[in-house]
């Protein structure tokens, strides 16, 4: 990708990722253009498409024709981290705003928020309430109202793919890791946390996120060849090059509990041809880590991850840490 200089004069810049997002696209941007901030023009909207096969970029260039639309091309895999990555580097905005493109944004979080970053000195970025509308055919089956609790502002440790963010801030600790295929918003919330910083939640409506229920069910071929799962593995190498290998194990310390747990048990086992009675402490380290994993209702998370370790080792060995992307921007678009 060639060298991108960016001169900051608005104060909103909107990332919008997805791909083939057809039924979606235009309530997000809606939603995005009913803010007070928008319609001030302080605010614009990007398009970062991965390489949809439908009319997702045919419906945002005939009906908003003043959204800047990018598309990776790329042939290795589309990754959300990478359309992240590129949108930040492309935008122009003091903040970002990071949303999926099967997101709606509430029309007040904008306003909020700014009125919030204003009062907060350390503040560097934050994300408010998320409801989850789960859809079957395009009919809603059921919703998830607040979805992380958030009653009262708090230090945040779990925000998805929608994040209000100063871009110079995000710049600055090394972007969205543009490689990782899943996971990307933990690792970078690593970095952050790194860094003696934090995002912060609040207790104002942001997104309502539409998911569709065939998409969010996890088969046993995703499980066992999903490229996805290498995401943990990924993260774990990347944070390596920016030193933030401890935070990061403590981010996922359930998944590196239950690592080291059966790397010792493997190690014992092996062992146990020279002193048999080391079979028997492993198998007690085993029962120990169920019960723990019980308590904390991830005993499903425990039997699968004997899986997911495989994955982990594969995420690490293929990992190249490489920032170029190749894309296009278009400004008219035919099916």
């Amino acid at each position: 990708m060639k060298e991108v200089r960016i001169i900051l004069n608005i104060k909103i810049s909107v990332v919008i990722i997805g791909k083939n997002e057809e039924d979606n696209i235009l309530r997000n941007i809606n939603s995005i253009k009913n803010t007070v901030e928008y319609k001030k023009s302080e605010t614009e909207i990007l398009y970062i498409d991965s390489g949809s096969e439908d009319n997702t970029i045919f419906n945002i260039t005939s009906n908003h024709n003043d959204i800047k639309v990018y598309r990776i091309e790329d042939d290795e895999v589309k990754t959300a981290s990478k359309g992240r990555h590129l949108g930040a580097l492309l935008c122009k905005g003091e903040y970002i705003l990071f949303l999926d493109a099967d997101m709606e944004l509430h029309n007040l979080f904008i306003s909020r928020i700014l009125d919030v970053s204003k009062t907060d000195p350390g503040f560097i970025g934050g994300i408010g309430i998320r409801n989850d509308i789960f859809l079957n055919n395009g009919i809603e089956v059921y919703r998830k109202q607040n979805v992380y609790n958030t009653l009262s502002e708090k230090k945040c440790n779990h925000f998805g793919g929608a994040l209000f963010i100063k871009r110079e801030f995000l710049i600055g600790i090394g972007n969205y890791g543009s490689s990782i295929v899943a996971n990307e918003e933990a690792e970078l919330d690593s970095r952050i946390i790194q860094k003696g910083k934090f995002i912060k939640e609040y207790p104002f409506q942001m997104i309502n996120h539409y998911i569709r229920i065939e998409d969010d069910k996890k088969s046993l071929k995703n499980i066992l060849f999903g490229k996805r799962n290498q995401g943990i593995g990924q993260g774990f190498r990347h944070s390596f090059y920016f030193k933030s290998t401890f935070s990061f194990i403590k981010r996922f310390n359930l998944f590196f509990i239950a690592f080291f747990g059966d790397l010792i048990s493997l190690t014992l086992v092996l062992a146990s041809v020279i002193n048999y009675s080391l079979f028997f402490i492993a198998i007690l380290i085993q029962i120990s880590l169920s019960i723990f994993y019980m308590k904390n209702r991830k005993l499903k998370f425990f039997v699968l991850h004997k899986i997911y370790a495989l994955h982990f080792f594969k995420g690490v060995l293929n990992y190249k840490l490489g920032n170029k992307i190749n894309f296009v921007r278009i400004d008219n678009y035919k099916y």
